[in-house]
């Protein structure tokens, strides 16, 4: 039996004989609120109520019963009887008008009902196979394939969950974006200028909230992988030092990266990331964005100790 949620006006909710239940009441302007004290609830298996007062086109139906609700022979009921699933069929066609490939939160359907059954509603709908959960509050709807509904991709799930500002690949990932290793790790590291949340689908979030001048300075994916890999060095590089050396400086040279905005993000960086950085720029001819960076207290040994091997 499918299960129906009641709403009845106040004024009517007065039977002797009724029993408490967990009911709303529908004021004129149709805002639902919950009884009030004096007022006491039917309860009735919904399949009983139908039974006794069949609705009409409007769903509203009125007739009597002397066991539900009082003594006396009569007592009229205005009742509108609303199927759980309708509201999962509303969003489900709102869902399937938004087209493919976006997210979902509960704040997309606020229109529609209260928080509580729209929350229900989605994970209905997750369980259908209509949505793909991607964390509490969070859904995606993809594109039908011969393996179910696709996933999000890795930058749209970590631009839905944290953003993109300061935001970019961690460790292997970050090497393995910038093309100095083969290696891909088991779940894809992601940098945050803040606490990190927990892992999503195949997402390890890496806390970076004591780097806050990544997001004042707005860094992009590809900045912040250029920061970690800087941080991580040897234990990320895969392929000889100096052609790993090279590739950045091309990467540099190319004009993909905003170096102002790097310098100033790299104040907040660990003075081995702020040294390699300040190297590299000067190699790739930028000797003035390079002495904007803070130097180390032991500038001279850090440089000997920053600079990757050529």
């Amino acid at each position: 039996m499918k299960k129906q949620e009641l709403h009845f006006h106040r004024d009517v909710i007065n039977g002797p004989d009724a029993h408490v239940a967990n009911v709303f009441v529908t004021d004129s302007s149709g805002r639902r609120r919950t009884i009030t004290a004096g007022h006491r609830a039917i309860h009735m298996p919904a399949n009983d109520w139908e039974r006794r007062w069949p609705r009409d086109g409007r769903g509203i139906g009125v007739g009597t019963s002397r066991n539900a609700l009082s003594a006396r022979p009569v007592c009229y009921v205005s009742m509108a009887v609303t199927h759980s699933n309708s509201l999962a069929a509303k969003m489900r066609a709102k869902i399937r008008r938004g087209g493919s490939d976006r997210f979902w939160t509960p704040d997309d359907f606020d229109a529609l009902a209260d928080p509580l059954p729209i929350d229900r509603a989605l994970s209905r709908l997750a369980t259908q196979g209509e949505l793909r959960k991607v964390r509490r509050g969070l859904y995606w709807h993809g594109r039908p394939t011969a393996f179910g509904m696709s996933r999000p991709s890795t930058a749209d799930t970590v631009a839905a969950v944290v953003g993109t500002r300061g935001v970019g690949p961690a460790g292997l990932s970050a090497a393995n974006d910038l093309g100095l290793t083969t290696q891909v790790p088991a779940l894809d590291n992601v940098a945050v200028p803040r606490r990190a949340p927990r892992p999503v689908a195949s997402v390890r979030f890496v806390d970076r909230s004591g780097r806050p001048g990544r997001f004042v300075a707005g860094l992009g994916w590809t900045e912040v992988a250029l920061l970690e890999v800087l941080g991580d060095w040897h234990q990320v590089i895969e392929i000889d030092e100096a052609n790993a050396r090279n590739q950045l400086t091309e990467l540099i040279q190319s004009g993909s990266l905003r170096l102002d905005n790097l310098a100033r993000a790299a104040r907040d960086e660990p003075a081995t990331v702020r040294q390699r950085l300040k190297d590299l720029l000067g190699a790739s001819g930028y000797a003035a964005i390079a002495a904007s960076i803070p130097g180390s207290r032991s500038s001279g040994r850090l440089a000997r100790e920053a600079a990757p091997s050529s």
